[in-house]
């Protein structure tokens, strides 16, 4: 999932010095797996990183970082993705093994939300906060839509044997989005042009 992806980067990352000649300069946070990183839009040194020991933030590009999490429910600090309010940046939600948590004050308090099931991916619509989406791989897996701030969720596209992988939106078109999964059958993206509403595959030839 995710943290394949963040690997893979690693990887690139760490084999274009000897071919650029770019030196690289680890930043932390440091004490576990870093399995997501968010940037808060209006402020680009603002970063947080979902960490196997809670969400980390920093202000100054990355340099230093302090850990802003206590624990999510029952399992501990564990974060799997964080992810920034594009129309909110102060709005924060994580997903964990606990579930999906809010803050409203950029991530110094967190507040648990209507949902205790395992999500592969979290999104946030990019001018509404409170609507959200993700992966579920529960009982009704697949790609699933909350529009009040994740306190409840409505299957959007119903996916029996796929992952969701991740969320996009077009920037300036929010009513399109495309949705990629892991899955053995062929139509591996789906698109929307109604906001969510339907959804058609899109993934011919891949």
């Amino acid at each position: 999932m995710r943290t394949a992806r963040l690997l893979f980067l690693a990887f690139l990352l760490l084999s274009l010095p000897a071919a650029a000649g770019i030196q690289l300069t680890p930043v932390g946070p440091y004490g576990g797996t870093v399995r997501s990183i968010a940037v808060d839009p209006s402020h680009s040194n603002v970063l947080y990183a979902a960490t196997d020991n809670g969400v980390y933030k920093s202000t100054d590009g990355g340099a230093h970082w302090a850990v802003t999490s206590a624990r999510f429910g029952d399992f501990g600090r564990a974060v799997w993705e964080v992810a920034v309010a594009p129309s909110s940046p102060s709005t924060l939600y994580v997903n964990a093994p606990g579930g999906v948590y809010r803050s409203l004050d950029a991530g110094k308090t967190w507040q648990a939300r209507g949902v205790n099931k395992f999500m592969s991916t979290l999104a946030v619509d990019p001018h509404n906060a409170s609507t959200l989406w993700a992966g579920s791989q529960g009982v009704d897996r697949g790609l699933l839509r909350s529009t009040d701030a994740g306190a409840t969720w409505q299957v959007a596209a119903p996916l029996a044997n796929a992952i969701l992988e991740d969320v996009a939106f077009v920037p300036g078109h929010p009513e399109r989005i495309f949705a990629g999964f892991t899955t053995s059958d062929p139509q591996k993206i789906l698109r929307s042009t109604d906001g969510g509403a339907t959804w058609e595959p899109v993934s011919s030839g891949l």
